[in-house]
């Protein structure tokens, strides 16, 4: 039954026994060795053919083991093993067999066929390539996804679709971000901005929306190059500091009585807030 491992410092054979027998014996073959005693350490070191060197080159088939390890000595399977091709498998050890592992899949690809978890950060070099590149067969699978550790559900998701989704983390997510045709970007919910939103940019129709009038209160400008506007100027007024040309006004509500001349009343406008013009009315 083989015993735990000890340390030990081993003395390595004399050049002449490593220079006896064929090239396994002068790797792997008995050597009478002063230190470490195999019966009482239960390991033998191997050195290669010249002293306090590692063993050479090994000719191993790529899906032969190399070697393996048992955390106790009663285990039935090994914790860890190295095989032929360089994979790497890993278990419980005990009865358990391997579950997890990480190989060379392909030219240039490191692969293994479970999670990674990541303690800390990680870090792509590189100046070209994506970030993320995954194969899928469902527009709604997600590529990346993201929750606090106290959550119960993702904060975000961003789906193969490009379609981004957001939520608070303890219920689904309630708010996203997608393409919904051609050149148009679509939210299902409300989208505010916290400064000003440009429509048609950059083109004669340009429209700057936000706190572009006076003492920066809301309203638009118009045109290439914002020479237009109408923005609100109290409560319940809008203006423009240019012309306003129109094709029919059409009032609605009450208008003051007593009339102009013959008319049955009239409605103030008010001109560069100083000057009032009265609009007469008619049945």
């Amino acid at each position: 039954m083989a015993r735990p491992r000890k340390r030990s410092t081993p003395t390595p054979p004399a050049p002449e026994a490593a220079a006896a027998g064929n090239g396994a014996e002068q790797l792997l073959g008995p050597v009478a060795l002063a230190s470490p005693d195999p019966a009482a350490t239960d390991w033998i070191p191997m050195w290669g053919p010249t002293p306090n060197t590692l063993p050479q080159d090994t000719v191993i088939a790529a899906a032969t083991r190399i070697i393996a390890n048992r955390l106790v000595n009663t285990d039935a399977n090994a914790a860890w093993q190295v095989r032929g091709d360089g994979r790497m498998d890993w278990g419980a050890g005990g009865g358990a067999a391997y579950d997890t592992n990480l190989y060379r899949s392909s030219v240039n690809t490191l692969k293994t066929d479970g999670d990674i978890t990541i303690g800390s950060a990680l870090y792509l070099a590189g100046v070209s390539g994506a970030v993320f590149a995954r194969s899928q067969n469902n527009l709604g699978n997600p590529v990346l996804i993201s929750r606090l550790g106290t959550d119960s559900q993702d904060r975000f998701a961003a789906w193969v679709s490009g379609q981004f989704n957001w939520g608070p983390g303890n219920t689904g997510q309630d708010t996203n971000l997608y393409r919904s045709a051609a050149g148009v970007l679509k939210t299902d919910g409300q989208f505010r901005a916290g400064g000003w939103i440009y429509a048609s940019d950059g083109s004669a129709n340009t429209v700057l929306i936000g706190n572009v009038g006076p003492s920066s209160t809301s309203g638009a400008y118009f045109g290439s190059a914002l020479d237009t506007n109408l923005y609100r100027l109290r409560a319940g007024q809008l203006k423009t500091d240019g012309q306003l040309i129109v094709n029919r006004i059409r009032f609605v509500g009450d208008y003051q009585g007593g009339g102009v001349g013959t008319s049955n009343g009239y409605i103030s406008v008010v001109i560069d807030d100083a000057t009032t013009l009265k609009i007469a009315l008619y049945n």
